[in-house]
């Protein structure tokens, strides 16, 4: 929400947050446990401050842009991808070459390097093992089953938020205007060239590490990659249809509470992967009938952002709440898990209607 502010999409903030979490990556596989789900809230704040620190240059978003770049990267060496495709933005035209001029990127630079050098010591120390590691992870050929599973990536795991933008995003339903606006959506952005760079280099990038045939591609991969794609998608539509951005809201609203109240409730299996054929049968609902007045179907979802740390942080004899509520789904879901959900639901709300309302929002962002 906040880097579409910054990149002057303030009208569409909301709608891209909530395309977001229809996505597979931010929904139903949180509930599956990889180490490159950690990357979904770092890209887009590394991110966030490169735009800070070019369109608002200041010392302090030159260091936060190299605190969270050195947090990437260990989280996961991976991050290097996206550090290479905002290099890339930044030397993309002249107006972001200019950036080069001030002392703001060579602080950012310093900062990044200063902070790894714990890190750097700990690997002469440990005879450089995550980098043994990387590098045994290619084959020395290339595996093309893992690259057209990688290029194909980005519609798979995004494809209902997808489809549902480039369904409401017409002022009258038709199937040529459907397939224009899916085809329109992936485009490169001449006019927003830093937006296209951003949210499909990494992909691209990665694609072309596939093909030195050093690196075998991992489906896992692509997880944090879709954190500019509904940035792109707007982009590109707005410049194809003049569509009112509130009525767009309203329509991917009603599909997102459509979603969460048919995901609300438990399954007779109580598994939290059948969320994903809830996620379809209530899209293609909506899309067929233009209304979510009648939800018939059932499923369950959690979302278990911080299960990450607390697998990590917590000890053998301590149980956290996620832990907790992880360990109680693979078993069905109960009314004590119902009840803590609604409790969570009910304090995000009160959080959520605190530090967003008008006045804060503004001190805050």
């Amino acid at each position: 929400y906040c880097l579409a502010n910054q990149l002057g999409l303030k009208k569409n903030g909301i709608t891209i947050v909530l395309l977001l979490t229809m996505a597979f990556p931010y929904a139903t596989l949180a509930g599956k446990f990889n180490a490159n789900s950690v990357l979904l809230s770092i890209w887009p704040w590394v991110v966030f401050a490169y735009v800070k620190c070019d369109r608002k240059p200041a010392y302090s978003y030159s260091l936060m842009l190299g605190v969270l770049a050195t947090i990437a990267m260990l989280a996961k060496y991976y991050s290097g991808v996206l550090l290479l495709s905002i290099f890339i933005a930044s030397i993309a035209t002249p107006e972001s070459r200019n950036w080069y001029k001030t002392p703001h990127p060579y602080v950012a630079i310093a900062t990044f390097a200063l902070c790894l050098v714990p890190h750097i010591d700990w690997l002469q120390h440990h005879n450089f093992a995550t980098l043994e590691y990387v590098s045994e992870q290619g084959s020395g050929s290339i595996s093309w089953i893992n690259f057209v599973k990688f290029l194909l990536l980005p519609a798979f795991y995004w494809i209902i938020p997808w489809l549902l933008i480039c369904n409401v995003w017409q002022k009258k339903f038709t199937w040529k205007s459907l397939l224009k606006n899916l085809y329109v959506s992936w485009g490169w952005n001449s006019r927003h060239r830093s937006i296209s760079i951003l949210a499909l280099m990494p992909w691209m990038i990665t694609l072309g590490f596939g093909l030195t045939g050093k690196i075998d591609l991992s489906v896992p991969w692509g997880i944090p990659l879709g954190y500019g794609f509904s940035l792109l998608w707007i982009v590109n539509l707005s410049q194809l249809h003049d569509i009112d951005a509130q009525k767009v809201e309203l329509k991917v609203k009603r599909v997102f509470i459509a979603i969460l109240l048919s995901a609300s409730f438990p399954n007779e299996e109580g598994s939290i992967y059948k969320s994903e054929i809830v996620f379809c049968a209530v899209y293609m609902f909506s899309l067929v009938n233009n209304s979510i007045e009648t939800i018939s179907t059932r499923g369950s979802y959690v979302s278990i952002d911080d299960f990450i740390l607390s697998y990590f942080c917590s000890g053998t004899s301590f149980q956290t709440l996620s832990i907790y509520l992880v360990s109680s789904i693979r078993y069905g879901i109960s009314p004590v898990v119902n009840a803590l959900s609604a409790i969570l639901l009910l304090v995000t709300a009160i959080f959520v209607g605190i530090f967003f309302s008008p006045k804060i929002r503004t001190r805050i962002f």
